[in-house]
């Protein structure tokens, strides 16, 4: 007799769902960090159990899209705020999770090949290699698609975060899903067996506590003058200030010619306060000229209109250079004449320029969007007050290597110009705006970052946050820089990506090993 009612998939699936969730709540806004320690075991040990690899592609595209369907939410919250239909904003979110779901399919069907290849003492550590090589590598080979990392989940702490400025995120990506695969491994062990994974517990259990000791005494107890510094400490620099504008402007009004004088005079005002503050930096946040910047009332307001001593400026302005069109920072020296151009690099997909441009027949809100060229890999530093700069556009700060060139070429700051109005109060804000965190860690830099409707602020060497202006507000930020603490910079910043690649290298090794005997 056939059953009355089938569920959609089986209950054992119900606990990979739970588990993405559960990772899913880590980020900011909610940031439930410590579940981020156990919310990827159910997934892995349903990878260790599959009995196939259609299975296993079924688990990692389950887990995938839940998880990023609940992070990404905000991106069906951004579609209803431009007025698309329910229907447009969940598939906008469903395309968008299931393209983001291959690194879980892809680490499903890894974890069942290593099941066959790796003794059980050793397939933690192999698993959490995986892991960190597909992130490294997914992070490589679709940049755009580079904003959630498991390392992640462990924002809201800073000494679990102060050793990747050794290893790189994913140096800690491969401390969290290396317990998660421990505890996954006692759960699928079965009698005996048990008894003995749960043995095997203490060894990352201790490596997680070794680092997180590490952490602590980075972030509380290293001696900076002489183990990290190497200018004098009896001569130390002075403190810079940087003035941050935070005009608040309406994202789906921005763009209305009627409304470009409202706008100058909003972000003059803010300026005209800043300037009475003396700052040696002022920084206005992305495309906050109200059309192109060489437009003759635009250009006149950007360099004619403020009078009187003038700091350095960095603003977040749209440019042209004949066809090509860029996002861009425009960095303006005391005598109100451009010293120099950041275009931005890594543009939005269906933001900045659009893939599937046909759409715009069906999808009308694409005929908006833009159509901006990405800018070089080999720009220059801005030169300010503060010594060499480097600059960043929106999500860039997604990417740790745009952050970690500046940096090794001899930046002291970094700028990060956005505009995070199309999201409004949701999640997208908070966690774009604390990847800046781990970016200032990584490279032991200061981050600075000017937001159109916020967030505003900034990060010191350590993660530390050291200014912060909530969203949806109008305000001015003042962030103090004191000086250069670390200007060798770090580890990371000097060797880059050595830790990601060797696990590439190790879960590769291990996934073309032969199949043990009897397994």
């Amino acid at each position: 007799m056939k059953p009355l009612f089938r569920l959609p998939f089986s209950v054992s699936r119900v606990p990979i769902v739970l588990g993405a969730c559960a990772l899913a709540v880590t980020v900011p806004r909610v940031g439930l960090c410590p579940l981020g320690w156990a919310a990827l075991s159910p997934f892995i040990a349903a990878a260790l159990r599959a009995k196939g690899r259609r299975e296993a592609l079924k688990l990692g595209a389950l887990y995938g899209v839940v998880l990023y369907s609940v992070v990404y939410f905000w991106v069906y919250s951004t579609c209803r705020f431009a007025e698309l239909s329910p229907l447009v904003g969940a598939l906008a979110l469903l395309s968008m999770s299931l393209t983001l779901s291959l690194n879980w399919t892809l680490a499903a069907l890894g974890i069942q090949r290593l099941r066959d290849r790796v003794p059980v003492e050793l397939r933690p550590a192999a698993i959490a290699a995986l892991a960190a090589g597909i992130e490294l590598l997914w992070a490589k080979t679709l940049p755009e698609m580079g904003i959630f990392s498991i390392a992640y989940s462990q924002w809201r702490f800073l000494s679990w975060l102060q050793p990747i400025s050794v290893t790189g995120t994913v140096g800690l990506t491969f401390l969290v899903v290396l317990v998660n695969a421990s505890v996954a491994e006692w759960v699928v062990a079965e009698g005996a067996r048990r008894a003995a994974a749960l043995r095997r517990l203490a060894w990352p259990a201790a490596l997680a506590g070794a680092w997180w000791a590490c952490g602590a005494w980075m972030l509380h107890g290293a001696p900076t003058p002489g183990f990290w510094k190497t200018a004098d400490p009896l001569t130390p620099d002075p403190v810079r200030k940087i003035a941050i504008v935070q005009p608040n402007v309406d994202q789906y009004a921005k763009w209305n010619p009627g409304r470009a004088a409202e706008i100058r005079a909003n972000i003059s005002e803010l300026t005209e306060r800043a300037l009475s503050l003396g700052p040696d930096l002022i920084l206005w946040p992305e495309s906050s000229v109200p059309g192109w910047l060489d437009e003759p009332a635009n250009w006149d307001w950007v360099f004619k209109s403020f009078k009187g001593p003038r700091p350095h400026f960095i603003i977040g302005a749209v440019t042209r250079d004949g066809r090509f069109a860029h996002n861009s920072a425009v960095s303006i020296a005391p005598d109100a004449k451009a010293a120099g151009l950041y275009h931005k690099r890594r543009l939005v997909p269906f933001g900045e320029y659009v893939p599937l441009r046909f759409l715009e027949r069906w999808i009308s809100i694409l005929t908006q969007m833009g159509d901006m060229d990405p800018g070089a890999a080999d720009q220059k530093l801005f030169e300010t007050p503060l010594g060499k700069a480097g600059a960043g556009v929106c999500y860039e700060s997604a990417f740790p290597y745009l952050v970690r060139e500046p940096s090794a070429a001899g930046a002291r700051l970094i700028v990060n110009v956005t505009n995070d109005g199309w999201y409004k109060d949701t999640w997208g804000p908070y966690q774009i705006f604390f990847l800046n965190r781990y970016r200032a860690i990584e490279n032991r830099i200061y981050v600075a970052r000017a937001a159109n409707t916020g967030i505003s602020g900034g990060f010191d060497p350590w993660g530390r946050t050291v200014a912060y202006q909530g969203v949806m507000t109008r305000a001015l930020v003042v962030m103090e820089v004191p000086g250069d603490p670390i200007p060798r910079r770090s580890l990371y910043t000097r060797a880059g990506d050595w830790f990601g690649w060797l696990c590439a290298l190790a879960a590769a090794a291990a996934l073309l090993a032969p199949k043990r005997r009897g397994a």
